[in-house]
């Protein structure tokens, strides 16, 4: 009997990380895709609410990742490329604006891409920090088509001008 050989294997695929790094940003691919390619994260503790955000995106075509704490979320956006976050200042493990800076630290293509939502924007700091980074934001109770809004302003599904362009516009 033969001596075993072993054979060197080249990798099956390639994985690009480099965005974990922060060295590239998918977002330019995103540009102007439709709402049904697009992801939107919605981040709330209560439920209610985020059954709300994820059935009215949804409605809209959107697809809707959810997350209820910042441990939860934080995975997600840094594996996702995503065209909207909605993000609750008010977290059960941290809040928002903590959450935020790691957002714009981490995958900094992110943080245009930001709005936040809540019920109690009244503290100074809170008040403040949103004047300065100057993200929508959504006050709780909110129209839904205020939502539907907000997130088209972020995640854009058109070039400037309306127009499709050539290469995405639907033929007959």
């Amino acid at each position: 009997m033969g001596r075993p050989t072993f054979e060197t294997m080249k990798p099956y695929a390639a994985i690009d990380d480099r965005h974990l790094q922060g060295t590239t940003c998918h977002l330019e691919g995103l540009r102007y895709l439709a709402p049904e390619h697009q992801r939107i994260l919605a981040i709330d503790d209560d439920e209610t609410i985020l059954d709300l955000l994820a059935e009215t995106l949804r409605a809209q075509r959107y697809q809707v990742d959810l997350a209820r704490t910042c441990e939860d979320a934080l995975p997600q956006i840094l594996f996702h490329d995503y065209s909207g976050i909605l993000l609750d200042l008010i977290l059960p493990d941290s809040n928002g604006l903590a959450l935020y800076r790691q957002i714009v630290r981490r995958r900094p293509a992110l943080g245009p891409r930001v709005i936040f939502v809540t019920g109690a924007l009244d503290t100074g700091e809170a008040v403040r920090f949103v004047k300065l980074v100057g993200a929508p934001v959504l006050r709780k109770p909110f129209d839904l088509g205020d939502l539907v809004a907000a997130v088209r302003r972020v995640a854009p599904s058109s070039p400037p001008g309306g127009a499709a362009p050539p290469h995405l516009a639907t033929g007959y």
